[in-house]
């Protein structure tokens, strides 16, 4: 993925691949509208819907994008949201992955859920709710702790992943690098790229000391370049296995024919496109 050298016309390139993806993404999330499905599909389409939102926000942050042309070269910011683009996809590719057993969906299915409810317990139990407003809620999440722990593929996890499966912390029984390599999403870059968005995502010392007279200031500058365009090789190859995954979910192959074709490319890795 990474090259010695990007130029602007390397950024824009890529940059416009970026948004024929996202308007791949919003046609087929427009197909997707009333499909009857699964319920663990109708869960799923609404992270695929928030990919998309993502991907829109995204796209008008990046320099010279077609929404807005801005000339801000803000990459900290384009690091938050690339990091959380991704957390969404995998969770997304993890919830609606086709060909498992009915068992393993079904354990999946009922993560997502007691992850949801488990952190709706701790809102609830905030400061300010009445006294035995949760108590309800504590009685569905024990019982569904209780079935969670009967599937198979629970009893095989480790324990330190079954704790966190156990407690609620967890909405995949994945972590997010075996999630990006079973995707086969950025496999053996994972951890480095997700290391340099992180490290200018939460503001440390190492994004900070690269700052000076044209770093971090929103100039355009080589670097800069260099990490916008980073950035989007890793937003294209995850928002087009999205699309592929959404496509496949939903039998919308035969609606989206385009769509399917142009991402598979932009997947694969085509230098034609």
């Amino acid at each position: 993925m990474a090259k010695n050298y990007i130029s602007k016309s390397d950024y824009l390139e890529v940059l416009e691949t970026f948004r024929k993806l996202v308007e791949a993404a919003l046609t087929v999330s427009s197909l997707s509208e009333k499909v009857q499905t699964t319920s663990i599909g109708i869960e799923s389409t609404k992270g695929f819907t928030r990919i998309c939102v993502n991907a829109m926000s995204i796209q008008s942050l990046f320099p010279e994008n077609e929404m807005n042309a801005s000339k801000w070269w803000d990459f900290s910011s384009i690091a938050v949201l690339t990091q959380a683009l991704m957390g969404v996809c995998h969770r997304y590719l993890y919830l609606s992955e086709q060909g498992l057993s009915s068992s393993e969906s079904d354990f999946r299915l009922a993560l997502y859920y007691y992850h949801l409810n488990t952190e709706k317990y701790k809102f609830y139990k905030g400061p300010g709710v009445p006294l035995g407003a949760t108590k309800q809620l504590e009685i569905n999440l024990a019982k569904d702790k209780a079935k969670l722990v009967e599937f198979e593929i629970f009893k095989s996890l480790e324990n330190r992943s079954a704790d966190d499966v156990r407690n609620g912390k967890v909405c995949m029984h994945l972590t997010d690098e075996e999630t990006s390599e079973r995707y086969e999403l950025l496999n053996d870059e994972f951890k480095t790229m997700y290391r340099i968005l992180s490290n200018h995502a939460h503001g440390p010392y190492f994004a900070k000391s690269s700052q000076s007279d044209k770093r971090g200031r929103g100039i355009e500058n080589e670097v800069e370049i260099y990490y916008m365009w980073l950035s989007l090789q890793i937003l294209n190859r995850y928002l087009s296995k999205a699309v592929l995954n959404q496509i496949e979910l939903l039998n919308l192959k035969a609606h989206a024919v385009d769509e399917d074709k142009y991402c598979l490319c932009v997947f694969r890795g085509d230098s034609t496109i």
